[in-house]
């Protein structure tokens, strides 16, 4: 079919690349994904941020904003952001899954709304990917699966809670998937306090998914 409309180089050549635009827009090479929680003043900074430096980058990008309607307005001032409201309010667990689920990209990139950790950081994983490693992490609230990574271990998860990161790299560990912890710098001055209780309660999320992880093995 291609061959009816190219006629010369020059028209060969346009069509590669319009094949290729859209080749880049389906299937983007990164995905970020953020769940919008807890809500925070600093998420539309975050997403100028993300965008920001991304569209400096050489490889195609998505932004998937789950749960984000209060920043609908600033739409418009970011690129290839992606919309998903959530009637599913119970954590940020939760949303991410949605996200991940959603998203296209052959990496996925999971951050946490308040830029704990910037996206720059993600340059430190790209020399790692050609090494095998399909988990990356800096911090439970820096993640990075493959594709097929992610569509293996988010089906798995059941936290909804700040414990969610802890759960996905111990499936990752009990699937035996080659991990890669990186160093990146943290934002200390929007890292989140934890009282007494919320500290009780992670220690409880975690026993709870070392239980439920306990007999997990690679799917192949």
């Amino acid at each position: 079919m291609a061959s009816a409309f190219v006629k010369t180089s020059a028209d060969a050549h346009n069509f590669s690349q319009s094949l290729r635009s859209w080749e880049i827009m389906a299937k983007p090479f990164l995905s970020v994904i953020v769940p919008a929680y807890p809500a925070t003043e600093q998420l539309p900074l975050t997403l100028i941020d993300i965008d920001r430096h991304l569209s400096q980058q050489e490889y195609s990008y998505e932004i998937v904003l789950v749960n984000g309607g209060a920043v609908q307005k600033f739409s418009e001032l970011i690129k290839n952001l992606k919309l998903v409201e959530s009637t599913n309010e119970d954590g940020y667990g939760a949303l991410a899954r949605q996200g991940m689920f959603i998203a296209k990209g052959n990496w996925r990139l999971l951050m946490d709304p308040r830029n704990i950790v910037s996206v720059e950081e993600f340059g430190n994983m790209l020399p790692y990917f050609s090494e095998d490693y399909e988990v990356l992490t800096g911090n439970e609230n820096f993640l990075c699966f493959s594709e097929t990574a992610a569509m293996q271990i988010f089906p798995l998860t059941k936290t909804s809670r700040w414990a969610f990161g802890y759960e996905t790299l111990k499936i990752a560990q009990k699937l035996k998937y080659k991990i890669k912890k990186i160093r990146v710098a943290i934002n200390d001055g929007v890292r989140p306090k934890f009282g007494f209780i919320s500290f009780v309660n992670r220690l409880w999320e975690i026993a709870k998914i070392n239980w439920r992880t306990r007999k997990l093995s690679k799917l192949t």
